[in-house]
């Protein structure tokens, strides 16, 4: 078909589309007066809000309708014959969404409608049946009745013969009463028994913390060059172990020790068992304990040392508070590393000291 005739082939399309429209329009506005006359005679439409509201979304559609077309028509209507069947396919698509919407009531007109009366409900008010041998009360309102039966003076005077509430003497306080006498004490029979077994542990503690610190500074001061002198350390430092392992040994214990003996001293198993843990929290044997195991630990590389100068006495000498051992590099590492250990190990000697003193 030539391109002078397409315009003319498609002009009838537009209009009856745009007439199919016009008719639903109608077809709408007469639903809605149908439907306002069914609501009853209360209803009102806004036929102006109504019509204007669906001509605007005619008005839109037709010319969305008319862009897409053109499109069309402009893209394929000069290279294929197509495009005239694409834009008719896409008119007739968007006419029938049209009026699908607007039959279907997707754009509904609830606002075109005014409110709604509501429905008046008559109140009844039921009417007493008389009681029988009763006079008939004839119809018409009741007479008010009062609200109390004996109506007095709106502010009465009050009677001087009588007495005032506000005015009554007020009774003296009475005597407060006496609390009721405090139980007699009892003597606590744990006592002295918790203090006798804290004085035989305690000075044990002590002499070992003590005997701890003056070892420690001893060997923090440089070697002596004397096997004697070597000896007597070593000897010290097995010594202060033993004695540490002994206190160990009854710090762990010491809470049975003393609740056997509260219990051979008159107290019930209960009793003994509450007093003894009181006493073990309180006096922190278990720190004690504890700090008696780093005992050991800090005296091992310092007995390490000993042994090792001791058994090469002839080998090594002091330059500058330092074992030298010459050319035997391997003694010589092994003493520097012992060193380095005791060295590391004499930083806990104070905390294990206070740690058994219970401080």
């Amino acid at each position: 078909m030539p391109p002078h005739r397409r315009g003319f082939t498609l002009a009838p399309i537009v209009l009856l589309t745009a007439l199919a429209m016009v008719g639903m329009l109608v077809w709408r506005v007469l639903g809605v007066a149908n439907y306002a006359s069914s609501l009853g005679p209360g209803v009102t439409v806004n036929w102006e809000r109504l019509i204007w509201t669906h001509v605007t979304i005619g008005a839109i559609t037709l010319a969305v309708a008319g862009g897409i077309g053109a499109l069309f028509y402009f893209i394929f209507g000069k290279r294929d014959t197509a495009a005239n069947g694409g834009m008719l396919l896409v008119l007739a698509a968007v006419a029938v969404w049209f009026g699908y919407l607007n039959v279907g009531g997707v754009y509904r007109t609830s606002g075109s409608l005014g409110p709604r009366p509501a429905p008046v409900t008559p109140s009844i008010t039921p009417t007493p049946s008389p009681r029988p041998g009763a006079t008939p009360q004839p119809a018409g309102p009741r007479p008010a009745q009062p609200l109390t039966s004996n109506p007095g003076p709106a502010n009465p005077r009050p009677n001087p013969a009588l007495p005032s509430p506000s005015n009554s003497p007020t009774p003296p306080p009475g005597p407060a009463p006496t609390p009721p006498p405090a139980p007699p004490q009892q003597p606590d029979r744990a006592a002295p028994v918790v203090a006798a077994f804290e004085a035989e542990l305690a000075p044990a503690c002590e002499d070992v913390a003590t005997a701890l610190e003056s070892l420690a500074r001893t060997l923090r001061e440089p070697p002596q060059r004397s096997r004697s002198a070597l000896e007597q350390v070593v000897a010290r430092i097995d010594a202060l172990n033993a004695d540490a392992a002994a206190l160990r040994a009854r710090l762990e214990d010491a809470r049975a020790t003393l609740q056997r003996r509260l219990t051979e001293a008159g107290l019930s198993e209960t009793e003994a068992a509450s007093a003894s843990g009181l006493w073990y929290g309180r006096w922190q044997a278990g720190r004690r304990s504890m700090s008696t195991a780093q005992i050991g630990r800090i005296l091992e590389p310092a007995r390490e040392q000993a042994v090792l100068l001791r058994d090469s006495i002839g080998k090594w000498t002091l330059k500058a508070g330092e074992p030298d051992f010459g050319k035997d590099a391997q003694t010589q590492r092994t003493v520097n590393f012992a060193r380095q250990r005791m060295g590391g190990q004499l930083q806990f000697v104070e905390p294990t000291a206070s740690g058994l003193r219970g401080r």
